[in-house]
């Protein structure tokens, strides 16, 4: 019955939310922002170093859903009722309607699928035996569903963890009902295959900010009055587009890259179109800054992420030879990730370029000495096992949407000063150098490449580019 209570909790707090702010965009960034940041204290050991356990993660869990609520509560009481960014009859035509499309066509072809029963979901492991990369999620669900203390060789990031611990809850529930008890095979590796779904069918929402926002035409871009909004068709295409990314994840068993499109495509959307969500940047920054626990090739990104918001608050300040410019919340907010984060981060990194190796051997008279040499070993760059190579013509798509994006954004924002500009552009710039640093010292470093890394993250910018930048290049 407990299971029971909390899948209930998670299901109601978000919708009461909605129903307090109703703007998807504002319900997208504070749910992203607020599981991430709780994500980050159940990885970083800010609590006391222990072992977490289902019910522990599912408090974890409400607690962040709760901070929502009371959110969504705060900002209803400090502004007036004002008409949503947008109807909900076109809420439900950009955003409900295709993730309702998606998850039912996903589940319908597990119905589908042989074997069907109990035995489904191993079965669907078994022949899909690519998908070595399930093998860490398997591990942590199967331990999930047992009840007890988790404990990993490898640590999982705390934000996917309460990911999947949402969908695990719904198949205890499932698995009461219709077992009569919880049944830890069905609730482990279902828990993996639907939480793969999940975030399939979560990409509109992620998408959210190009449904909500208002962007000046083409023909006359200095006239507010020709603003309008983005045309559905052209944000299902890119919705279809991160969705096609996302699916050739699920054949590898990349759960944590379609986390990740999740996360930076919000993150790069938020900025692009300039949403006017209060803390939205600050928070989808910091989301994207917790990535580095879920997959350690982007803790270089999130060091940069960290650096480039304490430069922002430093120089605003500066500016306005005033520091209560600065927003309180956002800068406690961002200084707490610091505090948290610096362990995890720095651990990561110490990952990345593993310990010295020493090579070497002198004889000298009168006895053997050996000398060292200290060579970094940079997994990132030299560890093979990259396979999502993305193809020349996937690339020239690419880069032409994201230049005629880039084009209609500056041009629609052309009152902007320079920097508030490039502000706009910050965190697709950011993915694109270190996408490139990645090959270059990859080739460089190896020999050959793209390798691990490289590969992951030419796939991952890729699609989070494409699926944003084609509905602004194609308004």
């Amino acid at each position: 019955m407990l299971n029971l209570a909390f899948l209930a909790a998670f299901i109601t707090l978000p919708i009461i939310a909605f129903l307090l702010i109703r703007n998807l965009t504002w319900l997208a960034v504070y749910l992203v922002g607020a599981t991430m940041i709780m994500g980050i204290v159940v990885s970083s050991g800010a609590i006391p170093p222990h072992d977490w356990d289902f019910h522990q993660l599912q408090v974890a869990l409400l607690i962040a859903l709760i901070a929502v609520v009371g959110a969504a509560l705060l900002h209803r009481r400090r502004e007036s009722p004002q008409r949503p960014a947008t109807t909900i009859r076109r809420q439900l035509a950009t955003v409900f309607l295709p993730a309702t499309a998606i998850l039912a066509v996903l589940v319908l072809s597990r119905i589908l699928a042989p074997p069907a029963g109990l035995g489904g979901p191993v079965g669907y492991f078994i022949l899909n035996r690519g998908a070595e990369d399930n093998a860490k999620w398997l591990d942590f669900s199967s331990q999930l569903a047992t009840g007890l203390p988790i404990t990993q060789s490898v640590q999982t990031g705390g934000p996917l963890q309460l990911a999947l611990v949402f969908v695990a809850t719904f198949f205890a529930v499932v698995s009461l009902i219709a077992l009569g008890g919880v049944n830890e095979v069905m609730v482990a590796a279902n828990t993996v295959i639907y939480a793969q779904f999940m975030f399939v069918a979560a990409i509109p929402f992620a998408l959210s900010p190009l449904a909500e926002a208002k962007i000046r035409g083409r023909s006359n871009p200095r006239q507010e009055s020709t603003s309008s909004f983005i045309p559905a068709p052209a944000i299902w295409i890119g919705i279809v587009a991160m969705a096609a990314g996302s699916l050739g994840a699920i054949g590898l068993g990349h759960l944590t890259l379609q986390f990740a499109f999740l996360v930076l495509g919000l993150w790069v959307a938020v900025f692009l179109v300039r949403s006017p969500i209060p803390r939205g940047r600050i928070l989808t920054s910091l989301a994207a800054v917790s990535l580095a626990t879920v997959w350690f090739p982007l803790a270089p990104v999130s060091v940069l992420i960290l650096l480039g918001c304490g430069a922002w608050f430093v120089t605003t300040a500066l500016r306005a030879r005033d520091i209560r410019v600065v927003d309180p919340v956002s800068f406690l907010l961002w200084l707490f990730v610091c505090l948290v984060l610096s362990e995890p981060l720095i651990g990561a990194l110490r990952y990345l370029t593993d310990q010295p190796i020493a090579t070497g051997m002198g004889v000298a008279s009168g006895g053997g000495v050996s000398t060292a040499t200290a060579i970094p070993a940079l997994d990132l760059l030299e560890s093979s096992g990259g396979t999502e190579v993305v193809a020349p013509a996937l690339g020239l798509l690419v880069a032409a949407s994201a230049l005629l994006a880039a084009l209609f954004v500056s041009r629609a924002n052309h009152r902007l000063g320079r920097v508030q500009r490039s502000l706009l552009f910050a965190p697709a710039l950011l993915l694109v150098a270190y996408n490139l640093a990645l090959n270059l010292l990859g080739t460089w470093w190896a020999g050959a490449g793209p390798n691990y890394g490289a590969s992951k993250t030419m796939f991952m910018t890729s699609i989070v580019l494409l699926s944003v930048s084609l509905p602004l290049a194609i308004m």
